[in-house]
């Protein structure tokens, strides 16, 4: 088939899943173009086999990934719809997907305007800002995409509670479809070997967060939590990526006197080489409709300690591979985590329940969902 995929280019999650799966499609033969603003944060080189479009070389002003760039001006959507539009009647696509509604689903109610029964197949997936922050969207902008999201082929969503948060926030016809982020077991993996140079002392567990810093993901907490673990038992902290939170996190690990045992590692193109050799990944956020970073631990044999919110207990489910506390409850969170770091055998029984649990959101079964239904869309079914 041939398929567009619409992602932002920075270092969120709706990003990385839109990546991949236009990664994932090509090698299973299809012919993938995406489009994004600029050239993506993740995986389409290349070599990967995807094609990709952009509007400008770079973002404007400061080249800042860790933020959603979703305020377009009025001439940079049309510059994209004109993209796919020339990608459409020269080469032809079967369907058009876009990641995260802001601005694409917009991008896509254009191309339906605009091109009428010749218009492929369109699918969107909303990832959870874009559902979220709805109601801080200027009345006008809030109808406007109510309409776009409506009169989408089919809508998809990564989480059972995020499609039911989407159905009441956006009052759809048909509530998404949900179809799970998912990971590349190959790629991600348990270590057995323990790296000295990714470790301040290979002898204490290390934490791991992995985010883009924004409020949301409460950074600050993250902090709290490990010097109260720090009182418990001797460990590490690594803070993996940058935004606008990563300021606080800083003043608050200086505060408590924490620089000689937290390594800030920025923004890592892949943490692969990473996260299996953490001990634990702490999520602290206000929500989550799925939390890919949770996905990704496990399927390297690293539970996971995470707030019990939005999809999160549906990633963790009843599979043994993780914990989950309330938000903001760092007292809470604190006893789990010394709890589990000190407790070497029930670590590694949680580790192995982490990437068995992992396994059921392989990247295989879960792209071949998505392609069964551009099939049904397209009627190549």
């Amino acid at each position: 088939m041939r398929i567009g995929v619409l992602c932002h280019d920075g270092i969120g999650g709706s990003t990385r899943v839109a990546t991949d799966l236009a990664v994932g499609l090509a090698a299973g033969g299809h012919d993938v173009h995406l489009f994004a603003y600029s050239p993506p944060f993740g995986r389409c080189t290349e070599e990967s086999g995807v094609t990709v479009h952009t509007v400008r070389p770079s973002r404007p002003g400061v080249d800042d990934r860790s933020s959603l760039y979703t305020e377009w001006l009025t001439e940079e959507i049309q510059a994209l719809v004109a993209r796919i539009i020339d990608v459409i009647t020269r080469q032809g696509l079967d369907v058009v997907h876009f990641h995260y509604a802001v601005p694409y689903a917009t991008v896509v109610a254009e191309l339906r305007r605009r091109l009428g029964d010749d218009c492929p197949a369109t699918v969107g997936t909303l990832h959870g800002t874009d559902v979220t922050a709805h109601d801080r969207l200027p009345k006008p902008s809030q109808d406007r995409l109510v309409a776009a999201l409506s009169d989408i082929d089919a809508l998809t969503t990564v989480s059972s509670h995020h499609a039911e948060l989407s159905d009441t926030t956006f009052g759809l016809p048909v509530t998404p479809t949900v179809i799970p982020n998912f990971v590349d077991l190959a790629r991600f993996s348990p270590r057995t070997d323990r790296r000295p140079e990714h470790r301040f002392d290979t002898t204490v567990p290390t934490i791991v967060h992995v985010s883009n810093f924004r409020p949301v993901k409460r950074v600050q907490d993250v902090v709290e939590i490990f010097a109260g673990v720090c009182r418990l038992v001797d460990a590490e902290l690594w803070l993996v990526g940058d935004g606008e939170a990563m300021s606080d996190a800083r003043r608050c690990v200086a505060a408590n006197g924490l620089d000689g045992c937290v390594r800030f590692w920025g923004v890592q193109p892949d943490v692969t080489e990473i996260l299996p050799h953490a001990d634990l990944m702490l999520i602290t956020s206000q929500y989550e409709s799925f939390s890919l970073a949770a996905l990704e631990a496990m399927a390297c044999g690293v539970p996971v300690l995470a707030t019990d919110v939005g999809g999160l207990p549906e990633v963790l489910a009843s599979s043994g591979a993780g914990m989950l506390f309330p938000v903001g409850a760092c007292d809470a969170a604190i006893e789990l985590a010394g709890g589990l770091l000190s407790a070497p055998e029930r670590h590694r029984s949680m580790a192995a329940a982490a990437r068995e649990h992992a396994m059921g959101f392989s990247a295989e079964r879960v792209i071949t969902q998505y392609e069964d239904l551009y099939r049904e869309l397209a009627g190549t079914a």
